[in-house]
């Protein structure tokens, strides 16, 4: 009985989250189409010679169908989880991702000056996650819980 509950809480938390996914995609579409074509990067899109090139097709379909399941994670995370839990999870990705890039992304260029200026925004970014983090867990005072009324019983 119960793991049926289970199986269907589960199987209403995934289509949640695809209509989500669907409805942000509906409603950007036409922005990002309206951007492009303001700036003129639909022309250069349209006409780009790479289209005939299997290759990049593979690799383009291939890049979607990445940002797909990314997005369909982050916003599975947030209902599984909280907002703070993506944006810390988020954060200690865009870290690793940094640090990979560095070493094996072939286009970072060594300089004391580049070098010393990554490691204060990681240490940046990883002090606002864990003071996020801290803020999030310690209780607010009774004040604060009630929009800053007293309560009423008490007086």
């Amino acid at each position: 009985m119960m793991d049926g509950v289970i199986q269907h809480s589960l199987c209403n938390l995934y289509w949640h989250v695809l209509w989500g996914e669907y409805y942000n995609a509906l409603f950007m579409v036409l922005l990002a189409m309206a951007i492009t074509y303001m700036t003129g990067d639909l022309d250069l899109a349209i006409e780009y010679d790479g289209w005939g090139n299997p290759a990049f097709l593979v690799q383009f379909i291939l890049a979607c169908i990445m940002g797909f399941i990314l997005m369909y994670s982050i916003m599975l995370c947030t209902a599984y989880n909280s907002a703070l839990t993506t944006t810390i999870v988020g954060c200690l990705k865009n870290l690793l991702t940094t640090y990979v890039g560095m070493v094996f992304g072939g286009d970072y260029i060594f300089t004391w000056t580049n070098f010393i200026g990554l490691n204060i925004s990681v240490v940046g970014s990883l002090f606002y996650s864990y003071y996020t983090f801290v803020e999030k867990k310690q209780p607010k005072p009774q004040g604060a819980q009630n929009g800053g009324e007293k309560n009423s019983q008490s007086s």
